[in-house]
């Protein structure tokens, strides 16, 4: 009998140590289950959109590219990104293109730090052309403001947007120009990928992030969803067809959702 009760407490203390653990289990599972299934969701949306892509792509789009140049004029609005315009500067010198088939059109909108003084210093030591404007008047403000002075002065008929806080890759030019030999397109949206930084909720903003690049690269065979100012081509003269941003311009934002569902409704 006495062996018995030892052998019932013992259940009963491994009964509740169980329920212990599990409880303790729960309070974190959650967060993990969560994290297990949200990155269960993306690699099912990546493997839909390869499958898609794989599936309707036709061939007979893409000929082999033609030798036609391009030119390009950079658009680069900022404020107060002193931090990161040496690093940008230095990278869009490195290019793997023809400096005199680009200009790059930095344009500060009313920084209140250094920066146009460092990009002064930094023009006479790249071998590309490279224009600083300031948004001088009150009302002239915002990145749509300096979008517009920097296409008026562009030199070039096809423009790119690139962000101040951002790193093209060493190809970057020459991708776009066979993206534009290679269709017949006027507006190109691409690919934009966050930094690699460390931690489970950088890595799991990253993953969305990409999904979101991969919903954008499928919708494009249908009807474009997203797109990114960060890295934007566009003729000059589809921006003027569609007047640009002239019907939107008091919203801050849109710079790039709004004009590409105005060229994609002509």
């Amino acid at each position: 009998m006495v062996a018995a009760l030892d052998k019932a407490k013992q259940y009963e203390w491994f009964a509740l140590k169980l329920l212990t653990m599990i409880d303790q289990v729960w309070l974190v599972s959650p967060f993990y289950l969560t994290t297990i299934l949200v990155l269960l969701c993306y690699s099912l949306i990546f493997l839909w959109v390869g499958f898609y892509n794989h599936r309707n792509r036709d061939l007979t789009q893409f000929p082999v590219a033609m030798d036609h140049q391009k030119y390009f004029s950079i658009l680069i609005p900022f404020r107060n990104e002193a931090h990161n315009l040496v690093t940008l500067v230095k990278t869009l010198d490195k290019l793997n293109f023809s400096k005199a088939r680009f200009e790059v059109l930095i344009i500060n909108d009313h920084s209140q730090d250094n920066g146009a003084n460092i990009l002064k210093k930094l023009r006479s030591t790249v071998g590309f052309s490279m224009e600083i404007i300031s948004l001088g008047k009150p009302e002239y403000f915002g990145k749509k403001q300096a979008l517009l002075q920097g296409i008026q002065r562009a030199k070039h008929p096809w423009i790119i947007t690139l962000d101040a806080d951002s790193i093209p890759s060493i190809d970057w030019l020459r991708s776009i120009e066979r993206n534009l030999n290679t269709t017949s397109a006027e507006f190109i949206t691409g690919p934009v990928f966050l930094g690699q930084e460390k931690g489970l909720l950088c890595q799991l903003q990253a993953a969305e992030f990409m999904a979101l690049q991969a919903l954008t690269r499928a919708s494009l065979n249908l009807r474009p969803l997203l797109s990114n100012g960060t890295n934007l081509a566009y003729s000059k003269t589809v921006f003027q067809v569609v007047d640009g941003f002239s019907d939107n311009l008091n919203i801050t934002s849109g710079d790039d959702m709004f004009l590409m569902r105005k060229i994609w409704g002509q």
